[in-house]
């Protein structure tokens, strides 16, 4: 799926997210998973993403999973492809 971009931008960011689910299922009780979600245009939308997977776990999952993240930054160097 192709996205407009504004500007020239000089990053783009995303949210490295991180669950950590906890139950008698799983071999040793523990399975964690990271995913990435982006890329966004400003740090503040990569933190956003972040926060709303932490509430949807409190909501849904109440306590059995639990999620951390962070955001990252990329330098956007374009260059012409012939």
């Amino acid at each position: 799926m192709s996205r407009l971009m504004h500007g020239d931008a000089p990053a783009a960011f995303r949210a490295v997210i991180t669950t950590r689910d906890v139950a008698d299922h799983f071999e040793g009780g523990v399975h964690e998973h990271t995913h990435y979600a982006g890329p966004y245009g400003t740090v503040g939308a990569a933190r956003a993403a972040i926060t709303r997977a932490q509430k949807d776990a409190a909501r849904y999952w109440r306590g059995s999973r639990t999620v951390t993240g962070y955001p990252e930054r990329s330098p956007i160097e374009w260059e012409r492809v012939e």
